[in-house]
């Protein structure tokens, strides 16, 4: 989230409020398709 959409602090562990602060930022944003956005997401962090 970080590397695309400056959300997060990839520097530091993520706590339980980041964590949602995240979430949030995700199912706001993508809204009915943050699950798909999850998944595109997580295939290019498997790429690196």
């Amino acid at each position: 989230m970080y590397k695309y959409y400056n959300v997060g602090d990839p520097e530091r562990a993520l706590s339980n409020s980041e964590y949602n602060r995240i979430r949030k930022f995700g199912q706001d944003y993508f809204g009915e398709y943050a699950g798909y956005a999850q998944e595109y997401l997580f295939a290019d962090r498997q790429m690196l």
